[in-house]
Protein backbone atom coordinates (compact mmCIF):
# COMPACT_ATOMS: atom_id res chain seq x y z
CA UNK A 1 0.00 0.00 0.00
CA UNK A 2 2.82 2.26 0.94
CA UNK A 3 4.62 1.54 -2.33
CA UNK A 4 1.55 2.42 -4.33
CA UNK A 5 1.31 5.77 -2.59
CA UNK A 6 5.00 6.54 -3.34
CA UNK A 7 4.51 5.71 -7.02
CA UNK A 8 1.49 8.00 -7.26
CA UNK A 9 3.40 10.88 -5.61
CA UNK A 10 6.31 10.41 -8.02
CA UNK A 11 3.95 10.52 -11.03
CA UNK A 12 2.35 13.67 -9.76
CA UNK A 13 5.79 15.34 -9.40
CA UNK A 14 6.85 14.35 -12.93
CA UNK A 15 3.61 15.62 -14.43
CA UNK A 16 3.94 18.91 -12.61
CA UNK A 17 7.57 19.33 -13.84
CA UNK A 18 6.60 18.64 -17.45
CA UNK A 19 3.76 21.16 -17.32
CA UNK A 20 6.05 23.76 -15.84
CA UNK A 21 8.73 23.21 -18.52
CA UNK A 22 6.19 23.48 -21.32
CA UNK A 23 4.81 26.67 -19.85
CA UNK A 24 8.30 28.23 -19.55
CA UNK A 25 9.16 27.26 -23.15
CA UNK A 26 5.96 28.81 -24.45
CA UNK A 27 6.64 31.95 -22.51
CA UNK A 28 10.19 32.12 -23.89
CA UNK A 29 8.97 31.75 -27.47
CA UNK A 30 6.49 34.56 -27.03
CA UNK A 31 9.08 36.77 -25.41
CA UNK A 32 11.91 36.20 -28.05
CA UNK A 33 11.95 38.29 -31.36
CA UNK A 34 11.30 36.59 -34.79
CA UNK A 35 14.58 35.66 -36.85
CA UNK A 36 14.83 36.58 -40.63
CA UNK A 37 17.26 35.10 -43.34
CA UNK A 38 19.44 37.85 -45.19
CA UNK A 39 20.12 37.66 -49.08
CA UNK A 40 23.77 37.07 -50.05
CA UNK A 41 25.51 39.78 -52.15
CA UNK A 42 28.23 38.59 -54.57
CA UNK A 43 31.26 40.82 -55.21
CA UNK A 44 31.98 41.03 -58.96
CA UNK A 45 34.07 42.90 -61.51
CA UNK A 46 32.63 44.43 -64.66
CA UNK A 47 33.74 46.05 -67.93
CA UNK A 48 32.06 48.74 -69.98
CA UNK A 49 30.48 47.72 -73.28
CA UNK A 50 31.70 49.93 -76.11
CA UNK A 51 30.79 49.55 -79.76
CA UNK A 52 33.29 50.19 -82.52
CA UNK A 53 35.34 48.86 -85.41
CA UNK A 54 37.78 46.14 -84.46
CA UNK A 55 40.61 44.56 -86.46
CA UNK A 56 41.76 41.03 -85.72
CA UNK A 57 45.29 40.09 -86.70
CA UNK A 58 46.94 36.71 -87.04
CA UNK A 59 50.64 35.90 -86.84
CA UNK A 60 52.20 34.07 -89.79
CA UNK A 61 55.78 33.05 -90.44
CA UNK A 62 58.07 32.90 -93.45
CA UNK A 63 61.41 34.08 -94.74
CA UNK A 64 63.04 36.86 -96.73
CA UNK A 65 63.78 35.87 -100.33
CA UNK A 66 65.35 37.61 -103.31
CA UNK A 67 63.70 36.84 -106.63
CA UNK A 68 66.73 37.94 -108.65
CA UNK A 69 70.21 36.54 -108.13
CA UNK A 70 73.14 37.21 -110.43
CA UNK A 71 76.57 35.61 -110.76
CA UNK A 72 78.66 38.18 -112.63
CA UNK A 73 82.01 37.36 -114.18
CA UNK A 74 84.60 39.02 -116.40
CA UNK A 75 84.08 38.97 -120.16
CA UNK A 76 87.75 38.26 -120.78
CA UNK A 77 90.45 36.00 -119.37
CA UNK A 78 92.83 37.54 -116.88
CA UNK A 79 94.32 37.62 -113.40
CA UNK A 80 92.74 39.62 -110.60
CA UNK A 81 94.91 42.57 -109.64
CA UNK A 82 92.60 44.41 -107.22
CA UNK A 83 89.43 43.83 -105.14
CA UNK A 84 87.03 46.65 -104.45
CA UNK A 85 86.39 48.03 -100.95
CA UNK A 86 84.30 45.88 -98.61
CA UNK A 87 83.84 43.04 -101.10
CA UNK A 88 82.86 40.31 -98.66
CA UNK A 89 79.93 38.05 -97.89
CA UNK A 90 76.96 39.96 -96.50
CA UNK A 91 78.16 43.37 -97.68
CA UNK A 92 75.69 45.68 -99.41
CA UNK A 93 76.69 47.11 -102.78
CA UNK A 94 75.23 49.80 -104.99
CA UNK A 95 74.71 49.80 -108.74
CA UNK A 96 78.06 50.33 -110.58
CA UNK A 97 80.11 49.80 -107.40
CA UNK A 98 83.53 48.24 -108.10
CA UNK A 99 83.81 44.50 -107.48
CA UNK A 100 87.32 43.82 -108.80
CA UNK A 101 89.83 44.64 -111.55
CA UNK A 102 92.11 42.51 -113.75
CA UNK A 103 95.79 43.12 -114.48
CA UNK A 104 95.80 45.41 -117.53
CA UNK A 105 99.50 45.41 -118.56
CA UNK A 106 98.92 43.00 -121.44
CA UNK A 107 95.74 44.81 -122.44
CA UNK A 108 97.46 48.20 -122.53
CA UNK A 109 100.20 46.75 -124.82
CA UNK A 110 97.49 45.39 -127.11
CA UNK A 111 95.81 48.78 -127.15
CA UNK A 112 99.06 50.50 -128.12
CA UNK A 113 99.62 48.03 -130.94
CA UNK A 114 96.09 48.55 -132.19
CA UNK A 115 96.60 52.31 -132.15
CA UNK A 116 99.83 51.96 -134.17
CA UNK A 117 98.16 49.61 -136.66
CA UNK A 118 95.28 51.98 -137.27
CA UNK A 119 97.69 54.90 -137.72
CA UNK A 120 99.71 52.94 -140.32
CA UNK A 121 96.60 51.84 -142.20
CA UNK A 122 95.17 55.35 -142.27
CA UNK A 123 98.50 56.72 -143.61
CA UNK A 124 98.47 54.18 -146.43
CA UNK A 125 94.87 55.04 -147.20
CA UNK A 126 95.74 58.73 -147.41
CA UNK A 127 98.61 57.94 -149.80
CA UNK A 128 96.27 56.08 -152.17
CA UNK A 129 93.78 58.93 -152.04
CA UNK A 130 96.54 61.41 -152.94
CA UNK A 131 97.55 59.28 -155.94
CA UNK A 132 93.95 59.12 -157.10
CA UNK A 133 93.59 62.87 -156.84
CA UNK A 134 96.70 63.38 -159.06
CA UNK A 135 95.55 60.61 -161.39
CA UNK A 136 92.23 62.32 -161.99
CA UNK A 137 94.01 65.17 -163.71
CA UNK A 138 95.99 62.75 -165.97
CA UNK A 139 92.84 60.88 -166.79
CA UNK A 140 91.02 64.10 -167.67
CA UNK A 141 93.87 65.16 -169.97
CA UNK A 142 93.89 61.72 -171.65
CA UNK A 143 90.18 61.98 -172.33
CA UNK A 144 90.73 65.44 -173.84
CA UNK A 145 93.58 64.11 -176.02
CA UNK A 146 91.42 61.28 -177.29
CA UNK A 147 88.56 63.62 -178.18
CA UNK A 148 90.98 65.96 -180.00
CA UNK A 149 92.57 63.04 -181.88
CA UNK A 150 89.16 61.83 -183.03
CA UNK A 151 88.26 65.31 -184.28
CA UNK A 152 91.60 65.53 -186.16
CA UNK A 153 90.98 62.19 -187.85
CA UNK A 154 87.58 63.37 -189.10
CA UNK A 155 88.96 66.71 -190.26
CA UNK A 156 91.94 65.19 -192.09
CA UNK A 157 89.79 62.49 -193.65
CA UNK A 158 87.81 65.20 -195.40
CA UNK A 159 90.99 67.05 -196.42
CA UNK A 160 92.51 63.85 -197.75
CA UNK A 161 89.40 63.07 -199.71
CA UNK A 162 89.51 66.57 -201.27
CA UNK A 163 93.21 66.14 -202.05
CA UNK A 164 94.21 69.01 -199.76
CA UNK A 165 96.57 66.78 -197.75
CA UNK A 166 98.48 63.67 -198.42
CA UNK A 167 97.48 60.18 -197.33
CA UNK A 168 100.52 60.16 -195.08
CA UNK A 169 99.20 63.01 -193.01
CA UNK A 170 95.85 61.26 -192.66
CA UNK A 171 97.56 58.07 -191.49
CA UNK A 172 99.53 60.05 -188.91
CA UNK A 173 96.21 61.40 -187.57
CA UNK A 174 94.91 57.80 -187.25
CA UNK A 175 98.08 56.79 -185.37
CA UNK A 176 97.67 59.75 -183.01
CA UNK A 177 94.05 58.71 -182.30
CA UNK A 178 95.12 55.14 -181.58
CA UNK A 179 97.85 56.34 -179.20
CA UNK A 180 95.36 58.56 -177.35
CA UNK A 181 92.90 55.68 -176.95
CA UNK A 182 95.68 53.33 -175.78
CA UNK A 183 96.85 55.88 -173.20
CA UNK A 184 93.28 56.35 -171.93
CA UNK A 185 92.70 52.60 -171.60
CA UNK A 186 95.96 52.21 -169.68
CA UNK A 187 95.02 55.06 -167.39
CA UNK A 188 91.56 53.52 -166.84
CA UNK A 189 93.19 50.27 -165.81
CA UNK A 190 95.57 52.05 -163.46
CA UNK A 191 92.69 54.02 -161.98
CA UNK A 192 90.65 50.87 -161.47
CA UNK A 193 93.64 49.32 -159.72
CA UNK A 194 93.99 52.37 -157.47
CA UNK A 195 90.27 52.36 -156.68
CA UNK A 196 90.50 48.66 -155.78
CA UNK A 197 93.51 49.42 -153.58
CA UNK A 198 91.56 52.27 -151.99
CA UNK A 199 88.62 49.99 -151.17
CA UNK A 200 90.93 47.29 -149.85
CA UNK A 201 92.72 49.82 -147.67
CA UNK A 202 89.41 51.17 -146.39
CA UNK A 203 88.48 47.64 -145.28
CA UNK A 204 91.89 47.28 -143.65
CA UNK A 205 91.37 50.55 -141.77
CA UNK A 206 87.88 49.44 -140.72
CA UNK A 207 89.26 46.12 -139.50
CA UNK A 208 91.99 47.86 -137.52
CA UNK A 209 89.43 50.28 -136.10
CA UNK A 210 87.49 47.26 -134.87
CA UNK A 211 90.70 45.91 -133.38
CA UNK A 212 91.23 49.23 -131.63
CA UNK A 213 87.66 49.25 -130.31
CA UNK A 214 88.11 45.65 -129.14
CA UNK A 215 91.30 46.63 -127.31
CA UNK A 216 89.48 49.53 -125.65
CA UNK A 217 86.57 47.27 -124.70
CA UNK A 218 88.95 44.72 -123.23
CA UNK A 219 90.30 47.44 -120.97
CA UNK A 220 86.73 48.25 -119.95
CA UNK A 221 86.00 44.55 -119.45
CA UNK A 222 88.96 44.36 -117.06
CA UNK A 223 86.83 46.25 -114.53
CA UNK A 224 83.83 44.41 -113.01
CA UNK A 225 81.09 46.45 -111.32
CA UNK A 226 77.70 45.64 -109.77
CA UNK A 227 74.91 45.59 -112.33
CA UNK A 228 72.31 46.37 -109.63
CA UNK A 229 71.93 47.10 -105.93
CA UNK A 230 72.32 44.00 -103.84
CA UNK A 231 73.92 41.96 -101.10
CA UNK A 232 76.98 39.78 -101.72
CA UNK A 233 76.05 36.15 -101.06
CA UNK A 234 79.47 34.70 -101.89
CA UNK A 235 82.90 35.71 -103.23
CA UNK A 236 84.33 32.95 -105.42
CA UNK A 237 87.86 34.29 -106.06
CA UNK A 238 90.73 36.02 -104.31
CA UNK A 239 93.21 38.70 -105.35
CA UNK A 240 95.83 37.16 -107.64
CA UNK A 241 93.57 34.39 -108.97
CA UNK A 242 93.41 33.94 -112.74
CA UNK A 243 89.93 33.53 -114.17
CA UNK A 244 88.37 32.48 -117.43
CA UNK A 245 85.92 34.63 -119.33
CA UNK A 246 82.30 34.38 -118.15
CA UNK A 247 83.15 32.29 -115.07
CA UNK A 248 81.30 33.69 -112.00
CA UNK A 249 83.45 35.49 -109.46
CA UNK A 250 80.72 36.67 -107.03
CA UNK A 251 77.08 35.89 -106.29
CA UNK A 252 74.89 38.96 -105.86
CA UNK A 253 71.38 39.00 -104.47
CA UNK A 254 69.28 41.87 -105.78
CA UNK A 255 67.77 43.93 -102.97
CA UNK A 256 65.38 45.58 -105.39
CA UNK A 257 63.63 42.23 -105.76
CA UNK A 258 63.48 41.26 -102.08
CA UNK A 259 60.08 39.96 -101.01
CA UNK A 260 58.63 38.32 -97.91
CA UNK A 261 57.57 34.73 -98.54
CA UNK A 262 54.86 34.07 -95.94
CA UNK A 263 53.28 30.68 -95.20
CA UNK A 264 49.57 30.76 -94.39
CA UNK A 265 47.59 27.70 -93.19
CA UNK A 266 44.89 26.83 -95.68
CA UNK A 267 42.08 27.11 -93.12
CA UNK A 268 43.22 30.63 -92.22
CA UNK A 269 43.64 31.56 -95.88
CA UNK A 270 40.07 30.43 -96.61
CA UNK A 271 38.73 32.41 -93.65
CA UNK A 272 40.55 35.58 -94.66
CA UNK A 273 39.98 35.28 -98.41
CA UNK A 274 36.27 34.83 -97.77
CA UNK A 275 35.98 38.30 -96.27
CA UNK A 276 38.59 40.39 -98.08
CA UNK A 277 40.95 40.54 -101.05
CA UNK A 278 44.39 39.47 -99.88
CA UNK A 279 46.31 40.94 -102.82
CA UNK A 280 46.97 44.59 -102.07
CA UNK A 281 46.60 44.10 -98.32
CA UNK A 282 49.28 45.26 -95.89
CA UNK A 283 51.27 43.19 -93.42
CA UNK A 284 53.60 44.27 -90.63
CA UNK A 285 56.75 42.15 -90.59
CA UNK A 286 59.60 41.64 -88.14
CA UNK A 287 62.95 40.06 -89.00
CA UNK A 288 66.37 39.77 -87.36
CA UNK A 289 67.85 39.09 -83.96
CA UNK A 290 66.54 40.48 -80.67
CA UNK A 291 69.08 43.30 -80.62
CA UNK A 292 68.66 44.12 -84.31
CA UNK A 293 65.04 43.66 -85.32
CA UNK A 294 64.04 45.08 -88.69
CA UNK A 295 60.42 46.21 -88.78
CA UNK A 296 58.84 46.71 -92.16
CA UNK A 297 55.47 47.33 -93.74
CA UNK A 298 54.85 45.27 -96.85
CA UNK A 299 52.09 44.93 -99.42
CA UNK A 300 50.87 41.53 -100.57
CA UNK A 301 51.55 41.41 -104.31
CA UNK A 302 50.50 37.88 -105.18
CA UNK A 303 49.35 34.51 -103.87
CA UNK A 304 50.88 31.20 -104.93
CA UNK A 305 48.53 29.36 -107.29
CA UNK A 306 48.88 26.01 -105.52
CA UNK A 307 48.64 24.61 -101.99
CA UNK A 308 51.54 22.63 -100.56
CA UNK A 309 49.98 19.19 -100.09
CA UNK A 310 52.58 18.21 -97.48
CA UNK A 311 52.28 21.21 -95.16
CA UNK A 312 48.77 22.31 -96.13
CA UNK A 313 50.12 25.83 -96.45
CA UNK A 314 49.67 28.43 -99.13
CA UNK A 315 52.36 31.02 -99.89
CA UNK A 316 51.85 34.78 -99.94
CA UNK A 317 54.42 37.17 -101.40
CA UNK A 318 54.65 40.64 -99.86
CA UNK A 319 56.90 43.44 -101.12
CA UNK A 320 58.43 45.86 -98.57
CA UNK A 321 57.25 49.40 -99.16
CA UNK A 322 60.47 51.11 -98.09
CA UNK A 323 63.71 50.79 -100.12
CA UNK A 324 65.81 51.34 -96.99
CA UNK A 325 64.04 48.42 -95.37
CA UNK A 326 64.76 46.24 -98.41
CA UNK A 327 68.47 46.85 -97.95
CA UNK A 328 68.27 46.03 -94.24
CA UNK A 329 66.48 42.72 -94.79
CA UNK A 330 68.75 39.72 -95.20
CA UNK A 331 67.69 37.13 -97.79
CA UNK A 332 67.10 33.79 -96.12
CA UNK A 333 66.30 35.39 -92.76
CA UNK A 334 63.31 34.23 -90.72
CA UNK A 335 60.38 36.64 -90.65
CA UNK A 336 57.26 36.96 -88.50
CA UNK A 337 54.33 38.96 -89.80
CA UNK A 338 50.97 40.26 -88.62
CA UNK A 339 48.24 39.95 -91.19
CA UNK A 340 44.74 41.41 -90.97
CA UNK A 341 42.38 38.46 -90.68
CA UNK A 342 39.05 40.14 -90.01
CA UNK A 343 37.54 43.60 -89.66
CA UNK A 344 34.37 43.86 -87.55
CA UNK A 345 32.10 46.87 -87.81
CA UNK A 346 29.86 48.00 -84.93
CA UNK A 347 30.98 45.16 -82.68
CA UNK A 348 31.53 44.97 -78.91
CA UNK A 349 34.87 43.74 -77.59
CA UNK A 350 34.78 41.93 -74.22
CA UNK A 351 37.05 39.65 -72.19
CA UNK A 352 36.25 36.02 -72.94
CA UNK A 353 35.21 35.56 -69.28
CA UNK A 354 32.17 37.77 -69.98
CA UNK A 355 30.59 35.22 -72.33
CA UNK A 356 28.49 32.42 -70.82
CA UNK A 357 27.28 29.37 -72.74
CA UNK A 358 28.56 30.89 -75.96
CA UNK A 359 25.62 33.25 -76.43
CA UNK A 360 24.84 35.06 -73.17
CA UNK A 361 26.28 37.97 -71.25
CA UNK A 362 25.08 39.53 -67.99
CA UNK A 363 24.71 43.25 -67.41
CA UNK A 364 24.64 44.70 -63.90
CA UNK A 365 21.50 46.79 -63.53
CA UNK A 366 20.40 48.08 -60.10
CA UNK A 367 22.92 45.71 -58.48
CA UNK A 368 21.35 42.66 -60.10
CA UNK A 369 22.33 40.49 -63.06
CA UNK A 370 20.27 40.87 -66.22
CA UNK A 371 20.93 38.36 -69.06
CA UNK A 372 21.25 39.37 -72.71
CA UNK A 373 21.39 37.06 -75.71
CA UNK A 374 24.25 37.91 -78.09
CA UNK A 375 25.85 36.61 -81.27
CA UNK A 376 29.52 35.64 -81.13
CA UNK A 377 31.30 37.16 -84.13
CA UNK A 378 34.90 36.14 -83.47
CA UNK A 379 37.49 35.22 -80.86
CA UNK A 380 41.01 36.54 -80.53
CA UNK A 381 43.01 34.99 -77.70
CA UNK A 382 41.27 36.16 -74.48
CA UNK A 383 38.91 38.53 -76.27
CA UNK A 384 35.49 37.90 -77.78
CA UNK A 385 33.69 40.10 -80.27
CA UNK A 386 29.91 40.07 -80.07
CA UNK A 387 26.84 41.88 -81.32
CA UNK A 388 23.42 42.20 -79.69
CA UNK A 389 20.95 44.58 -78.12
CA UNK A 390 23.42 46.01 -75.60
CA UNK A 391 23.48 49.67 -74.71
CA UNK A 392 26.80 51.46 -75.03
CA UNK A 393 28.37 51.91 -71.62
CA UNK A 394 26.50 49.00 -70.03
CA UNK A 395 28.44 47.30 -67.22
CA UNK A 396 29.06 43.69 -68.24
CA UNK A 397 29.93 40.97 -65.75
CA UNK A 398 33.45 39.53 -66.18
CA UNK A 399 33.76 37.52 -62.93
CA UNK A 400 33.23 33.77 -63.38
CA UNK A 401 30.84 33.01 -60.50
CA UNK A 402 30.12 29.40 -59.52
CA UNK A 403 26.40 29.95 -60.02
CA UNK A 404 25.09 32.68 -62.32
CA UNK A 405 21.35 33.28 -62.41
CA UNK A 406 19.23 36.19 -63.60
CA UNK A 407 18.41 38.56 -60.75
CA UNK A 408 21.39 37.54 -58.63
CA UNK A 409 22.34 40.39 -56.31
CA UNK A 410 25.90 41.63 -56.81
CA UNK A 411 28.22 44.40 -55.72
CA UNK A 412 30.61 45.86 -58.28
CA UNK A 413 34.25 46.04 -57.15
CA UNK A 414 35.90 49.10 -58.59
CA UNK A 415 39.61 49.71 -58.63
Amino acid sequence: MRQIILILLLGILLASGAFYFRSELSTAKKASPKLTQTEKVWPVRVTSAQRGTHEIYRIVYGRVVAEVKSKPGFRIDGCIEHLGANIKVGASVKHNQLFMKLDTDRLEISLKEAQNNIAEAEAQLEEIRTKLQGFDELFSNAQGNKAFAMEEVERKRKLNESGSISSREFENALIAQNDAETTLIQLEREKASLVASLNTQKQRVKSRQQGLESAKLNLDYAVLTASHDGIIASVLVEQGDCVRAHNPVVELIGTDTIVLELKLPVYLYMAIAGSQNLVGGLVEAFSGELDNVVKSSARIVRVAPQIDDTTQMITLYAEPLNNTTKTALTPGAFVRARILAQRLEDAISLPSSALFDGDTIYAVEDDRLVPYSVELLARDDDTVFITGEISAGAEILTTRLQFVTPGLKVKVIRN
